[in-house]
């Protein structure tokens, strides 16, 4: 009886970790990261951005692959996708994640800066020159976005990132140009958001791109769902959703990038309607290393 239990014990632990490596080959499969290995990508503006698989790093005792870009994002970071522009990620047992955190807070920050400076110092009622705006915005985001779980199935939703901006805009009026008991004054508005996006894997598909026709590829959409406190009154803020697309291809990785997303992030405060934004990203042309050619 004995030797019957510990057969089964063995058999279960056996099929688990094999599980588990399969889990983490599933994943390489679909984001290998071989050093040396490139990826240049075009999008809808015919521009071309090239990433490059490099020597990773470690972090409070985990080891983490890395990409680097060209060109890099220092200098326009609105630009930046974490879907498809991440620097350092990790495939683990449990899926691939992307350690994206405070490249997050710099393209939000950026942008919604650049989006609620163009939106408030619009003229409403007086001047332009007879106030100043200062726009200051804070954010908090999940350190990690999670592309892909493992293991994974057909239309089944993951939680992929939550982001949290912040924003503070303090208006100071003139001495003149305005109304007697606001000369001299500052009013200040504060507003908060919460994003919470779920992502799901919703066919496989055969993809066309400049780089060549990838069967089997995942089809991934992120979805995000904004949840904003209630105003009192009317002018306040709303904010805009998006939909981003990936297909992800055997032994290739991101082919893809599509993205719908309302813009700005946050509609103007005077008028209600948004404008939808579209980004593309294909594969244009890419090299994937073996671990063999690594130690030629």
């Amino acid at each position: 009886m004995l030797k019957k239990v510990c057969a089964v014990l063995i058999f279960l632990f056996v099929c688990s970790f094999s599980a588990t490596l399969l889990g983490n080959e599933t994943a390489k499969k679909y984001f290998p990261s071989t050093l040396g290995s490139f990826w240049v990508y075009e999008d809808q503006d015919g521009n071309e951005l090239t990433r490059k698989a490099v020597q990773g790093e470690e972090i409070a005792g985990e080891m983490y692959h890395a990409f680097e870009y060209e060109p890099a994002f220092e200098e326009n970071w609105e630009k930046y996708e974490y879907y498809v522009h991440p620097t350092l990620f990790k495939v683990e047992d449990t899926g691939i994640k992307f350690l994206i955190g405070d490249e997050v807070k710099k393209a939000y920050k950026e942008r919604l800066t650049k989006e609620v400076e163009a939106t408030v110092q619009r003229p409403v009622g007086q001047s332009v020159s007879t106030s100043n705006y200062d726009v200051k915005v804070e954010v908090e985001v999940q350190d990690n976005f999670f592309l892909l779980p493992i293991p994974f199935a057909l239309n089944e939703e993951w939680n992929s990132i939550w982001i949290k901006p912040k924003v503070k805009i303090t208006l100071s009026f003139g001495n003149s140009g305005v109304e007697a008991e606001l000369a001299g004054m500052s009013r200040v508005s504060n507003f908060y958001f919460t994003i919470i996006e779920k992502g799901i894997i919703t066919a496989k598909e055969t993809v066309e791109t400049p780089a060549g026709t990838f069967k089997d590829c995942l089809k991934i959409e992120y979805r995000t769902e904004t949840v904003m406190p209630t105003f009192a009154g009317q002018g306040a803020p709303t904010a805009g959703e998006s939909v981003s697309t990936l297909w992800l291809a055997p032994n290739v990785g991101i082919v893809k990038f599509h993205q719908d997303a309302e813009r700005p992030i946050v509609s103007d405060f005077n008028d209600p309607h948004t404008l939808t934004q579209v980004k593309t990203l294909e594969l244009k042309k890419y090299e994937i290393k073996t671990d063999a050619a690594r130690t030629e």
